[in-house]
């Protein structure tokens, strides 16, 4: 369900429902439980006759009739009041909301795509904890503003030190110890604060250990997690080559629990492996790659800073750009031609082209593939996987689904010049990304071992790309060689070349889509292809164009 903010839409209805429910079954039980005190205050008091007199209760006929009828059947009613209800609630729960359920999958990718926006767009922690993790952020229509005012929506959208410490957990399954280290330091600090306040409400008061410091019980759930946050801590710290602040880690969580044989083991290695640095030097352990990402940390840190909007093409390249007004001779276009923005002259050719589609037409594209969505993959006809390189669900439509699709295919070949019919273009792909969904930096073209669509087809030549959505922040186009990033803008058309004049790839046209931050992302690719645009985009005089 992670992969499309479509079906993570539908889950809204769902929870509706649930909290529709609870709240019948609260107010329900509220009055059954206030009728069981009640019964058991009466019969509490009547055994209190018994204590306070040498006669016992069932020696009065009267006791002792309401305490059989009690025994043979109140008690049971009572208990059914309470436990029936609760029954038909959880089967009612499993029978109406079976299978419409996130699984504990979605819950494990969710949470990295937390940790991959807090990558990519360097995020505060403690916005994303307060549940403002817009602050600071770039937006589509404009910078974020720098402060936002409390509000009952944003408090309901904090994290609690339980859900900060999970996505701790979260990074640190993956070996992405860095994030660990600060997602785990914020829950601490979080559960300090609460020890803070609890001190602070008994103060003055006597407390089991003459304090009101957290101690370990075994049974505790305050004292378990921050025990179990103070392993994982130091453990991370190990492995990040931080020797010293480990071995303190380690210590603290001793104190809570000095009898605890791994953490006793942890804190002798530790303290042999100081000695041993400080004999021969300390060599911290290397930086650990981003889990969530497949390409170099080079290639990624470039990636990332164009999704921030941190780079842009060279003023030279820059003031050779230009917009125009186009309509490529075609009669169609010169009464209405196109508001056109050229991002990028060539190597690759990138060019934006405004208000191509309507609002309703883009919906049309979204319902008609709405019931076809399946999980995006990567790869090639003979093997394609599912990925988290690519987090996003898509459908296929052919021409003859719909008019509208068949007229902006025919459109597409009106604004690019090019043979856009059915021969000569794969089917619209339509996509709509997940939650941080993302496809990381990719080339559209297949290398000579990979191609799937034969000698008459040819290899993508070049991909048009349309934006069917807004979105509030992040999901742009980034191309990482010409850095250029374009950001999604409803309506518009995007069209880049995928291959040289001469035929072979072009490796310039790398591109990916950045993590959505905010919002729903519904693209439509149209790959167009060789075969039948022979003479519309024609062999330059170079290999090298």
């Amino acid at each position: 369900m992670y992969s499309s903010m479509s079906r993570l839409e539908k889950l809204v209805a769902v929870e509706e429902k649930l909290v529709e429910l609870s709240k019948e079954f609260l107010k329900e039980e509220k009055s059954r439980l206030q009728s069981l005190e009640s019964f058991v205050e009466t019969a509490d008091r009547q055994l209190q006759l018994s204590a306070n007199k040498s006669m016992s209760l069932v020696h009065h006929p009267v006791g002792a009739y309401l305490m059989v009828k009690r025994l043979s059947s109140d008690w049971l009613q009572q208990v059914k009041s309470v436990y029936q209800p609760l029954t038909d609630y959880v089967n009612r729960y499993n029978s109406e909301y079976h299978g419409q359920l996130p699984t504990a999958e979605d819950s494990e990718w969710s949470a990295h795509a937390i940790l991959r926006l807090q990558e990519v767009y360097q995020l505060d922690i403690r916005n994303i904890i307060s549940g403002q993790m817009e602050l600071g952020l770039k937006m589509n229509d404009g910078p974020a503003p720098a402060t936002v005012s409390a509000s009952v929506e944003e408090n309901a959208l904090q994290l609690k030190k339980e859900d900060i410490f999970e996505l701790a957990r979260v990074a640190y399954r993956n070996n992405d110890y860095r994030n660990a280290v600060k997602w785990l330091n914020e829950s601490l600090q979080m559960m300090a604060e609460d020890e803070e306040t609890v001190e602070n409400k008994e103060e003055g008061e006597d407390t089991a250990d003459g304090s009101g410091a957290l101690t370990y019980s075994g049974n505790d759930k305050k004292a378990k997690l921050k025990f179990s946050a103070l392993q994982y801590l130091g453990y991370s710290l190990y492995k990040q080559g931080d020797l010293e602040n480990a071995l303190t880690i380690y210590k603290k969580a001793s104190a809570l629990d000095p009898k605890h044989d791994e953490v006793r083991d942890s804190i002798k290695l530790l303290q042999r492996k100081i000695r041993s640095a400080n004999m021969f030097g300390n060599v911290n352990n290397d930086e650990h790659p981003r889990p969530w990402a497949s390409a170099s940390n080079a290639k990624m840190n470039k990636y990332m800073a164009l999704c921030r909007h941190e780079l842009k093409p060279r003023p030279d390249v820059q003031a050779r750009l230009k917009c125009r007004y186009q309509s490529n001779g075609n009669p169609y276009l010169l009464l209405g031609p196109v508001k056109t923005e050229v991002l990028s002259r060539k190597k690759p050719e990138i060019t934006l082209f405004y208000d191509v589609i309507t609002d309703e037409e883009a919906q049309t594209i979204k319902n008609r593939s709405i019931p076809k969505m399946f999980r995006s993959r990567i790869g090639n006809s003979v093997s394609e996987v599912e990925s988290h390189i690519r987090i996003s669900q898509q459908a296929w439509l052919h021409d003859k689904d719909d008019e509208v699709v068949a007229r902006v295919s025919r459109r597409i070949g009106l604004l690019t010049g090019l043979n856009a019919s059915p021969t000569s273009t794969e089917l619209l792909q339509v996509l709509n990304y997940g939650l941080g969904g993302q496809y990381e930096p990719h080339h559209d073209f297949m290398d000579a071992e990979e191609k799937m669509w034969g000698t008459i087809l040819g290899n993508r030549m070049a991909t048009f790309l349309l934006y069917l959505s807004d979105v509030t922040a992040g999901g742009a186009t980034v191309f990482p060689v010409a850095n250029v990033t374009v950001p999604v803008m409803k309506n518009a058309g995007l069209l880049f070349m995928d291959l040289l004049r001469s035929g072979r790839g072009d490796e310039n046209s790398l591109h990916a889509g950045c993590p959505v931050v905010i919002g729903s992302k519904w693209i439509a690719n149209k790959w167009i292809h060789e075969g039948g645009n022979e003479f519309r985009r024609k062999c330059g005089l170079s290999p090298d164009e």
